[in-house]
């Protein structure tokens, strides 16, 4: 089994063309345009979106936009969802409304609520549809060309100034350059994520994604990378996220220049994240990826080698 093989299973994008992008894009017009209605979120008031482009590449000059691992095309399949993403809207307003997020709830029960699970979070209001599609609205106000990002995640509604469009540009940017990073940086989040589900990691002490890009987004990796060079960069990227921990503990990386601020904040036990570190780095160094990929996906790529076998075996038969 090899990284790439891994790669394979577990990539996920948002292109036009693929019927994943082609169905998620048809959530998200279903919630644009609920949100769009006259009346929708504020009386005597009709709020227009600008619609979410299908290119990674442009999808950042509207009012609504990809953020997370989508936005950065990042992303992997989530054992539970075959989509999971993350969708921003931009409201424009006079002042900062602390109802909105609420208000926007609302709406978005009363219309979705009867064929579909909404729920509101600390940061964000989840629509599940079902059908192993989620969708995460994240909700900011324009105030004069200053962004705020509405969240309760302090335990009361408030509203952070926020750069998310910057954001998503800093991380795309340094993938631009070296696209093996987004490789490493898929591989580590899955294999993070199994070792945490295997060792029972509660919810607070998983290491975020962001914590994940923002220690190596602009790290030195190998170009166009091989199976070894990328195997050097994952364990090397693991070491570093490891030393990261045991120097820094609960202060997480940060971002100050675009309001990112401690990403490790949720975080009650430093132990645990350096459990499941440990557990990666262990595997990753001796390549033993069935203790550190999910069940299903190892059973594919074990089916698909077996596979290649039997067809190069009855090949030679005459």
């Amino acid at each position: 089994m090899t990284l790439e093989e891994i790669l394979e299973e577990i990539c996920i994008g948002y292109h036009q063309n693929k019927p994943n992008s082609i169905k998620l894009q048809k959530y998200v017009k279903e919630v644009i345009e609920v949100l769009s209605e006259d009346n929708a979120v504020y009386e005597g008031r009709k709020i227009v979106f600008k619609e979410l482009s299908s290119r990674i590449d442009t999808n950042l000059d509207g009012d609504t936009f990809l953020q997370g691992s989508y936005g950065t095309n990042t992303a992997i399949k989530h054992k539970s969802y075959d989509v999971d993403a993350d969708i921003a809207f931009i409201i424009d307003n006079n002042n900062i409304d602390l109802r909105i997020r609420e208000l926007i709830y609302n709406k978005l029960l009363k219309v979705f609520g009867s064929k579909y699970i909404v729920e509101k979070k600390k940061p964000c209001i989840t629509i599940d549809f079902r059908d192993k599609y989620k969708i995460d609205v994240a909700i900011y106000t324009r105030v004069n060309d200053v962004i705020y990002f509405h969240n309760c995640i302090g335990g009361v509604e408030k509203a952070d100034l926020a750069k998310p469009k910057e954001l998503i540009h800093y991380f795309n940017n340094f993938y631009k350059q070296n696209n093996t990073r987004r490789k490493v940086i898929r591989l580590i989040k899955h294999f993070i994520k199994t070792a945490s589900n295997a060792l029972d990691i509660e919810e607070c002490n998983k290491i975020p994604s962001i914590s994940i890009n923002l220690l190596l987004c602009d790290r030195n990796m190998h170009v166009d990378a091989d199976e070894d060079e990328l195997h050097e960069d994952v364990l090397n990227s693991i070491k570093y996220i490891k030393n990261f921990i045991e120097t820094n503990g609960y202060e997480g990386p940060r971002l100050e220049s675009l309001y990112v601020h401690n990403t490790f904040y949720k975080v009650r036990n430093i132990y645990e994240m350096r459990k499941v570190i440990d557990k990666v780095l262990l595997n990753l160094e001796y390549k033993q990826y069935d203790q550190i990929v999910e069940k299903d996906v190892y059973e594919r790529i074990s089916i698909k080698n077996n596979n290649k076998v039997d067809s190069s075996f009855t090949g030679t038969m005459g």
